[in-house]
């Protein structure tokens, strides 16, 4: 029988039998971080994974394990460090080459440079524990030749100097199993505007007979089915919608198969498009709906060499990201002619419904990025329905390329395309002229002599569709023509830079003690 010491043994026997459980629980210590290892010093090629007690390794010559080069590799180690005490603790990293340390996602220390190779040594970094609480831990290393090193100590008021042990690390925690099935949203409002409700879905096949949800009517309403979709086969899918009224399909960031008209509402019918997909690699997908008014109906099927003719099921879909990027729909090369009134509506979405916003560049004059609003189509209460376009009359011939943007609060997502304005300039009018010009027109006061020095460069567009006119005015209301005294001239052309560009010049002197106000305009008149 084993008898308890706790009363009858000496003092050095109770401090001995102390030592002996220390010696066993470090002997024992759970292994408390997720260790990876990889060839090459940028953590390039996976080679094992396994689990660490803690960040205390001397390798020498040698590799970390079977399998591992004994130059060449980096590693990773991820979990939770937790403090014992409240306050400031100085970390102490040794290593040979480099490391880079990460605490709560913030970088602590970073010397890893691959690139570079050299040996590193004593890293020393003050950082402020909570007591008890886990901090996320991250820390990176590479070695490039020669011996190889790498520990990890700490020390506070409170902490003596030691390799940080086992019993303060803990393994990162296991990700939750991906919830299955399409995730639906729906909005009160034909595009979005307002949310009533989110649940899983075993698949989209609906024909509703009256509002699909409390909270909806039976009409003017919106649905985003999203997922994660991991095909089994790596063929070309064909996916089938059927819808009463519109539906927009984006697979893996991109515009698939769009029949969207929300003001005019129309039925959207059988529409059918092929999509390559490849074995197990889980691609983003977007279903948005909007009814209208009449009856209500969305199915989307899906069909390969291997796969049997079926509704999309939910047990091939896992959720997405909670906040995910924004999609937007590629716009095809464009050629219009000049003065040509275009209305080019702009397709964005999101899968959680949030708001966008919109930007353009590069549009040719006469065009603008504009919110087109529809206040009758949606019920009392709600905000009209918007749809971004782009819209005008472009009037300067040239090729324009145009980037259109959308962003949500977390990302930015563009598209961009060529745009051709052929034909005959056509006048825009003189507040049109100085606003396509205004940014190259430089207008200077000099002195000894007095004089206004007025310049401006203009593209070949321009100098070959409009007759350039410069004109000045007292009170911007009676012009007078300054044609006559301004040169206008074509720049030489820079080596490797074939711009054909003119230069507008106008000087005009000035009182030394002139204090009136001058206004010039620039004229541009299409040639017939």
């Amino acid at each position: 029988m084993i008898q308890s010491c706790s009363n009858h043994s000496s003092p050095k026997t109770r401090l001995a039998f102390a030592i002996a459980a220390l010696l066993i629980t470090c002997l024992h210590a759970p292994a408390a971080l997720k260790g990876e290892y990889f060839a090459g010093r940028a953590l390039n090629t996976p080679l094992l994974q396994r689990t660490d007690a803690n960040i205390g390794f001397s390798w020498g010559e040698g590799s970390p394990a079977p399998g591992i080069p004994d130059n060449e590799f980096s590693a990773r180690w991820t979990g939770f460090l937790t403090a014992a005490h409240t306050g400031t603790y100085t970390l102490y990293i040794v290593s040979d080459n480099g490391s880079r340390l990460k605490l709560n996602g913030r970088v602590i220390s970073d010397e890893f440079d691959p690139d570079g190779g050299t040996d590193v040594g004593w890293t020393i970094r003050d950082v402020q524990f909570t007591a008890g609480q886990r901090v996320p831990f991250d820390l990176e290393y590479y070695e490039s030749t020669g011996g190889a090193e790498l520990t990890l100590y700490w020390y506070s008021v409170s902490q003596a100097f030691e390799v940080i042990p086992a019993s303060a690390f803990a393994l990162p925690d296991a990700p939750p199993p991906a919830a299955k099935g399409w995730t639906g949203r729906y909005f009160d409002g034909r595009q979005f505007e307002k949310p009533v409700l989110t649940r899983a879905e075993a698949g989209i096949d609906f024909e509703w007979s009256g509002a699909p949800a409390d909270g909806l009517f039976p009409v003017n309403f919106s649905v985003k089915w999203s997922g994660l979709l991991t095909p089994a086969f790596s063929e070309t899918y064909t996916f089938t919608i059927a819808a009463d009224n519109g539906t927009r399909l984006w697979i893996d960031g991109k515009l698939i198969s769009s029949a969207w008209d929300v003001p005019g509402g129309d039925d959207g019918g059988w529409r059918s498009v092929q999509v390559p997909l490849t074995r197990g690699k889980p691609v983003p997908i977007l279903l948005d709906y909007y009814q209208g008014y009449g009856s209500a109906s969305a199915a989307l099927y899906w069909t390969s060499a291997s796969q049997p003719w079926e509704i999309v099921p939910g047990s091939a879909l896992s959720a997405l990201s909670p906040d995910p990027s924004p999609w937007i729909g590629d716009l095809p090369p464009l050629q219009t002619l000049a003065g040509t009134a275009v209305s080019l509506p702009i397709q964005a979405s999101q899968a959680t419904g949030a708001a966008l916003t919109y930007t353009a560049s590069g549009l040719p004059p006469g065009v603008t990025l504009a919110i087109e609003s529809w206040p009758h189509l949606n019920g009392e209460g709600l905000p009209p329905v918007r749809t971004p376009v782009l819209q005008g009359r472009p009037w300067l011939p040239g090729l324009y390329q145009v980037i259109v943007a959308a962003s949500s609060p977390m990302a930015t997502v563009e598209t961009a395309f060529s745009w051709t304005i052929t034909g005959p300039g056509v006048d825009p009018g003189p507040d049109a002229a100085v606003g396509f010009v205004q940014s190259t027109l430089l207008l200077v006061r000099n002195e000894n002599p007095a004089r206004l020095n007025l310049s401006c460069i203009l593209p070949e567009t321009i100098t070959h569709f409009y007759a350039v006119s410069l004109q000045r005015s007292n009170n911007l209301t009676a012009w007078e023509n300054r044609t006559d005294q301004a040169r206008l001239f074509t720049l030489p052309s820079a080596f490797n830079n074939p711009k054909r560009e003119s230069l507008l010049s106008f000087q005009e002197p000035l009182p030394p003690d002139s204090s009136r106000r001058l206004f010039f305009r620039i004229r541009l008149d299409a040639r017939r």
